[in-house]
This record gives C-alpha cells, structure tokens and sequence, in this order.
C-alpha cells in the first residue's frame, strides 16, 4: 500500500476522532425566529438580534416563553417519590453518635431569635430597604397537657437531662460528610416506622413532589433519615388542603440551596416524629415497655438541635445579603415549628413581621396587581403567589386565635384588593381558584369585624384575649350597617360562583378535590356565622343559626371520615368550626356531638389543639347547663366574654367567661373560671 494513502488513511482516521471527541455546547433554544429558521447561532439582541442587522434580513422576534421556561431552573416538578415497605424512617439516634458534639448551650432554653430584623439585609434590587423583626423569645419545653398525656415522658427526660448534663455524650456521629457511604441514596431496608402501625404507608395525595436533596449535603446519616421523613410523611400532610406545593415544591427546592432551611426541615420532621411515637407511647406504658418513650425523646432532642443549627446558620447568613423568597421560607418553618412547641407568642410576631415585610414590598404595585385577578405576587418569580397567600392565610389564623394588630392596620387592610375583588369571575374552574378568591374575600371581611367597634361612638375597644365571637359584638351604626352589608353580597357572589365547581368535586372520585371544596365551604359558612352576630343584642340569636351550626357539624364529618393520623397541620381545616359549634350552639345534642368529634380528632391545626378546646368547650357546657331549664338554656344562664391565658402550672390553661348576675343590676356579672390541664 502506498505511504501516502496509509497517512491519508491515518489523517482522516485522526479527524474521525476529533470530531467524535469533541465536547458538545448547550442548545440555545431562546434565539429570535430568523436564526432559527436558518441554524445559525443568535446573540438575542432585543428588540433585534445583531446578526440579522447585519447580513440585511428582517428579525422576526422571539417566541413568548412558556409558563414552564419562565420558572427558575430549581423549581421543576418532578414525580413524587412514594413510601415503599423498603423505606425506613429514621431510628433515634444513639447517644454515643453525638458525643463529640458541643451541649447547644441553649437546649433547654431554646431561642428562635434571628437577625432579620436588620434592615439592609436583603438584595435591594428585588425588595424595598425593609427587615422582618424577629422577637428574641424563648422556645421552653413543648406543653405535655396541649397534646394529652402521651408526651408527659418528654418532660420527665428533660427533667433528668437539667440534673444529668452527661446525657448527652461527647462522641461525633460516625457518618461524616466525606464517607462514601454519605455521597449516596441510602438504601433502607426496613418497614416505614409509623407508631403503632407496623408496615403502613401513608397517603400523599397523589401530590406532586419535587427532587429531594442528595445525600452528600446532609452532615451524617441521621439528618438524612429525619429528612425522608420530613419528605414522604411530614409534608404529605402539614400543608392540608391549602397550598401542598408550598411544601412539596418551594420549602423542598430551598432545602437544596440553603442549608438554614434544609436544617429546620429536619428538625420539623424530627418533632413530627417524636409527637406520633408519643402517641403509641400510651399503648407501650400500657404493657409495660418504654421503648416507644425513649423513642419520642431521642426524636425531640434530635430536633432541637437541628433547630439550634438552623438558627446559626441563619444568624450567619443574615449578614449577607439575603433575598426576600428565602427570608419568607425560613419565616414560615420557624413559624410552624414554633406552633408545633405552643409558642403562640412568638409564632404571632413572625406572622405580623413577615406580613407586614410582604405588604411594604407590594405596596408600589397596588395597582397592577388589582389588574391581575388573582395574582397576588407583582413578581412571581421573586415570591410565588403560593407563598404570599400562605402568609395571608396565616394572618387570618392570628387574627382569629388573638388579634394584636393596631386598628389603622385593620382599616386599611378591610378594603385590600377591592378592584380585584370586582373582576371575581362569575364560576370558578378550578379549587385553587375558589381558594385564592375566598381567603381574600374572608381576609378582608375579618379585618372589618375586628374593628366594626370603632363605628360606635363611645365603644371601648375589647380585649385581645377575648373568644373572637365574643370579641366582633358591637352597636350598629348607618355607616358599619352599609360597609357590611358590602362584605354579604361579596361573599354570596363568591358562593354562587364557587357552588357549580363544589357540586363537580362533591361528586367526584379524587378524594383531594372533594376534601378541599367542603373545607372550603365549612370556612364560608362560618365566615357568615361571624357576619350574622357581630350586630346582635344578646346570646339568645345564636339560636336562630341552628341550620347553619347542623351544616357545619355534618360537613366536619365528612372531612373526618377520611383516614388521617396526621398530628400537626399548618392551617386550620375542622377544629376551628367545631370549636364554633360547641361554644355557641345550646342544642344539647348538636354541642355534645362537635365536643365528641374534637376529642376524638386529637391534632392541632395551626394554632388550635383539638384535646385542649375539647375541654373549655366542656367547661362551658356544664357551666351553662347549671341555669338549664329541660332543654332550654335561658340568656341569663349563657356563658359570654369567654377569655383564655397560660395558667401558673406549666402546661396549664386558666379560663374564665361571664355571667348575667341573677337579679343584680343591668350589666352586672360573675365571673366563673377554672383550670384547663
């Protein structure tokens, strides 16, 4: 063979190779119309790119982007990642795996304080020069009492770990962020661990999830296994009915970039943990094993000093520049871990600070997003509606539980999205779009009742510590008659719009649709049992809503039937309507019935723990069935200005109402109160 056919033979081999070795660049796929057509890269010059300026050719613009190539890189949905008899939930950690790390100084005394208040410490670009004030509160021991006897095990360990400081160990888990073994998916083998059932998935709802972290962020193997917890159990049920992508998408998404948030999921899927093995803990003490106690304390223990981590790390990060998504993520997990312990306090100023932050932000586009429906965010892309809607629910919720917000607040915020309001459309196609227009309808209806007392001139304004039905009654006036007489057509414009949408879920088969649509139509008729009383001259008009308490009840059935172990959900779903009932229905049967289902519920949704207003609503029954005559509970014998405050005793309720004193003067009471524990 010829040498020179043998090199050109070898030549061209040679570029055979090149080509197939050479790396290939991302496609562009962003470039204006022209350079597509003709193959040719595009320097997206707006409003035309230089290349078509320059050979002469008209530029035909680029193609609008779609609402998934307008998301951020980080927030693309992928298939949820369901339990499996082969996934396990984490072990309490062993004692000797944190040996060498340090006592957190403030376990016992756990504080929640961050700087965030500082102004300056977010990107100005994206939000005005405001902070979010954080109150340094202390976080104490969770309540034994505001969640039944199970936990009474926990105080007890706490107790021995005060007088015992040795507990703790010294020793450095053994998973270190380096093993091999921490660089990849852990492959569990044993049953899920849910308490007291052996083997039981639970179900998510068919929700979509989005990637959960690697394993190679987490610092050992624990926080990995806190964390598929956090995942596949906690999330599938803190969000409840409003906003699951809230949890399953954007807190998921920040778990991956910010470890302060990764952190505080940990910790919340620790403690949600520790309260479900508390509840079987009642079952082991029964037969004599402590198993299950020495389980929920390790849980607890290893919460809090997650917690204690993610706080650091968020004092570390305040000092850069921060932008306002991740502030407003890491406000509602401090939040629902705040809730989680009883610290209502501290809960309540977190809300009002961060809700206040999103107002100060939305403020210069009070007119585009009047324009926009229901958009809520002027920049979606900066904070998604679900998360602002997520905040307004949760004002609703303070507002409720005990309002501390100034009157000026309330008086602005009663006409909030008003031009909204009037594009609401005529039938709703979607759950979630009922959702958004009902909570702002209910927000701004609550926000007036809480100071319709201010149209009465002389009207003193009531305690916040007071029952909120008792707390809304005031004298009418011409000009609160009107503005409620506004709120009334508001929301039976809302109710016909969203009744063909709840007959379709009603009768549907996807068990998220129906739940949700009945949710929401017991928060509307309770919305109107606010609006109905608030002008009323005494207790004896509750009487004439004895159709809408009977709705209520049977509708609360409904959501109850469906199988629900969850311990903790972030908003309030049955407990609140059910706490209605039994307070201001007199039908001893109705009453005694939503007194029954809180007791047998045994959660807490946001700030309502079902155990412990299952008690005050029984008070409240045998106080006024004292004065009972057959059936009929007269008005002097009906409990009314019902105010509740933490007792001396830890974990104690004190609770006190008023009584018409029997043949007294005209506005003179007696007071009866007792000790909820």
């Amino acid at each position: 063979m010829p040498a020179e056919r043998v090199a050109g033979g070898s030549q061209t081999q040679n570029q055979s190779q090149f080509k197939q070795s050479r790396r290939s660049a991302p496609k562009a796929r962003t470039g204006c119309l022209t350079c597509k057509r003709r193959k040719v890269k595009c320097d997206e010059g707006k409003p035309e790119c230089s290349r078509c300026l320059a050979i002469g050719v008209s530029c035909k613009g680029y193609k609008p982007a779609s609402k998934a190539e307008r998301l951020p890189p980080s927030q693309k949905p992928l298939l949820p990642r369901m339990s499996t008899p082969n996934q396990s939930d984490p072990t309490p950690p062993e004692s000797s795996s944190f040996q060498n790390d340090a006592k957190p100084k403030d376990l016992e005394t756990f504080k929640t304080a961050t700087a965030f208040g500082l102004p300056g410490t977010f990107d100005t670009s994206l939000t005005p020069r405001s902070g979010l004030q954080l109150q340094k509160t202390q976080l104490g021991f969770l309540h034994p009492k505001t969640f039944g006897q199970e936990c009474e095990c926990i105080r007890k360990a706490q107790e021995q770990e005060e007088n015992d400081p040795q507990s703790h160990g010294s020793h450095r888990s053994s998973v270190s962020k380096s093993s091999p073994s921490s660089q990849r998916p852990l492959q569990l083998q044993t049953p899920p661990l849910e308490p007291g059932k052996p083997g039981h998935t639970h179900d998510c709802r068919a929700i979509t999830l989005c990637r959960p972290p690697s394993t190679s962020i987490f610092d050992n193997e624990d926080e990995h296994r806190y964390f598929r917890f956090f995942t596949d159990k906690t999330v599938a049920h803190i969000g409840g009915c409003y906003n699951p992508l809230l949890w399953n998408q954007s807190v998921l998404q920040a778990c991956e970039g910010e470890r302060s948030i990764l952190y505080a999921a940990i910790a919340i899927g620790a403690i949600d943990l520790s309260f479900k093995t508390g509840r079987s803990s009642s079952i082991s003490r029964a037969l004599g094993s402590i198993s299950k106690q020495d389980e929920a304390i390790a849980h607890y223990r290893f919460s809090l000093r997650e917690m204690n981590k993610a706080i650091k790390q968020m004092r570390q990060t305040v000092q850069k520049k921060q932008d306002l998504r991740t502030t407003l993520l890491a406000s509602i997990l401090i939040i629902a871990f705040e809730i989680y312990h009883g610290n209502h306090e501290s809960a309540l100023d977190q809300i009002r600070s961060s809700v206040q932050l999103l107002e100060d932000w939305t403020a210069p586009h009070h007119c585009s997003l009047d324009s926009a429906g229901a958009g809520i965010s002027p920049s979606p892309h900066t904070v998604e509606d679900d998360l602002v809607h997520a905040f307004y629910r949760l004002e609703i919720e303070g507002m409720v539980y005990i309002d501390q917000l100034p009157v000026s607040c309330h008086l602005t915020r009663k006409n909030d999205r008003e031009a909204a309001v009037q594009t609401m459309p005529s039938e709703f196609e979607r759950i979630s779009e009922a959702q958004v227009f009902g909570k702002i309808l209910m927000r701004r209806t609550i926000h007036f009742l809480v100071v319709a007392w201010t149209y009465d001139r002389g009207a003193q304004q009531p305690d916040n510590n007071m029952y909120v039905l008792d707390k809304i009654r005031c004298n009418a006036s011409p000009q609160s008659l009107a503005e409620l007489d506004g709120y009334r057509k508001e929301m039976a414009r809302w109710y016909a719009a969203f009744t063909p949408l709840l007959d379709r879920a009603t009768s549907s088969r996807q068990t998220k649709d129906r739940y949700s649509a009945i949710c929401l139509q017991v928060h509307y008729l309770c919305t109107c049992v606010a609006m109905d009383c608030v002008f009323r001259e005494n207790e004896m008009f509750f009487d004439t809503l004895k159709s809408t308490f009977t709705s209520i009840l049977s509708l609360t059935k409904i959501l109850l039937d469906q199988q629900d172990d969850s311990f903790f959900v972030f908003d309030s779903q049955v407990i609140l309507p059910l706490e209605i009932v039994g307070k201001k229905c007199r039908d001893p049967v109705v009453r005694r019935e939503a007194i029954r289902l809180m007791y047998g519920v045994k959660r807490r949704e946001g700030f309502m723990d079902s155990l412990v207003l299952a008690k005050v609503c029984s008070w409240i029954v045998s106080v006024e069935e004292e004065g009972m005559v057959g059936n009929y509970v007269p008005e002097e014998a009906r409990a009314r200005n019902l105010r509740a405050e933490p007792g001396e005793e830890k974990g104690s309720l004190r609770v006190w109402c008023e009584l018409p004193r029997i043949g007294g003067k005209p506005g003179e009471v007696v007071v009866r109160d007792t000790i909820i524990k």
